[in-house]
């Protein structure tokens, strides 16, 4: 095996090994909010980034017919969140820093998404299927035209509880 050697002074090589570098026993854990100076966050500063964060399509789009939807309000937010792609997937977390892998940690088959999360992986997509919804109502549309398709058709209701239901089952597993 060919090594490659520099030659270093005397005294840059001395200074090099004074260094201390921090390990990670010198280190505490800390919650830090990047989008923010001080690191400390607060929903006014949650709220403001995601703001900042919103596609110019989403910016035109009226959201009044999320805030209709005749349900209760803890699943409208879930949709206003998966319609903002804000959903605490492990991929929405991995960009944060927050989860060491993007991945599905329950199917494992890739990334967790919104979409993955609540539709594609194999084990939403068979929740999906065993409460009456075909492979075609789930897997030919984005985000928002499957949940407005869904919501305005005749088994609103039925669609809406799956979908909150698939958000809790995930959310138990962790």
């Amino acid at each position: 095996m060919l090594q490659v050697w520099t030659l270093l002074p005397g005294d840059i090589k001395e200074e090099m090994e004074n260094i201390h570098i921090l390990g990670f026993s010198d280190l505490q854990d800390v919650w830090a909010w990047k989008s923010s100076v001080d690191g400390e966050y607060s929903a006014v500063k949650g709220y403001r980034w995601l703001c900042n964060k919103s596609d110019n399509l989403l910016d035109e789009v009226s959201w009044s017919w999320v805030w209709r939807i005749k349900c209760h309000e803890k699943i409208k937010f879930l949709i206003w969140l998966v319609l903002h792609n804000a959903v605490p997937t492990n991929d929405f977390r991995f960009r944060r820093g927050m989860v060491s892998s993007p991945n599905c940690a329950r199917c494992g088959a890739g990334f967790e998404s919104v979409l993955h999360c609540l539709r594609d992986c194999s084990l939403s997509t068979e929740l999906w299927l065993r409460f009456g919804f075909e492979n075609q109502d789930l897997m030919c549309m984005d985000v928002w035209s499957w949940i407005r398709n869904m919501v305005d058709s005749d088994r609103c209701q039925k669609f809406l509880a799956v979908l909150w239901w698939v958000w809790r089952w995930r959310n138990m597993e962790f």
